[in-house]
């Protein structure tokens, strides 16, 4: 990971990552996560673990990229957005994207932009084990996050103001 500050609150469980530098034109430079196949980059990054450092809930705030690069197996997908990405552990798993959203799986020519999209999911963003949603290594900085987007598939996807959608 790839940023100018970290907090972390032992007591909350929160770890808070971004950057205190700006652009010429005064925007946040991005915190960078890579991981595998995925990268996530927004200018602040919030995570919220339990005791078995399983994730309740991941939020990048401002705008942002997630990108999974796919690999034989698995599709690449891209999102964007200009407000907000915000994952849920519970009380089931979802997504909430605002703000210029663009989603696209460039192997599939599928692509949807909405001004919020919002999905309830069935799959986990990390480790093969049920108990473990998005695992945080604590004692590990580099591999803060074991960030699987290609495991995630949409149970339901809702897509709302100024919609479009491409695909073969």
């Amino acid at each position: 990971a790839t940023m100018t500050s970290l907090r972390y609150s032992i007591d909350e469980q929160l770890l808070e990552l971004w950057h205190n530098k700006t652009d010429d034109n005064g925007r946040p430079f991005p915190v960078q996560i890579r991981q595998e196949a995925s990268e996530v980059l927004a200018p602040r990054i919030t995570l919220l673990h339990g005791k078995k450092n399983q994730i309740h809930s991941l939020e990048c705030i401002g705008p942002g990229i997630i990108r999974h690069r796919g690999t034989a197996d698995e599709q690449a997908v891209e999102a964007m957005w200009t407000e907000s990405f915000v994952y849920r552990q519970a009380p089931d798993q979802q997504i909430l994207i605002d703000g210029n959203v663009q989603i696209a799986q460039t192997a599939r020519q599928f692509r949807l932009a909405a001004q919020q999209v919002e999905m309830v999911l069935q799959g986990s963003l990390s480790s093969d084990s049920p108990d473990d949603s998005l695992a945080v290594d604590m004692a590990d900085r580099s591999s803060i996050a074991e960030l699987k987007f290609a495991r995630l598939r949409p149970r339901t996807m809702t897509a709302r103001q100024e919609v479009q959608l491409t695909g073969p």
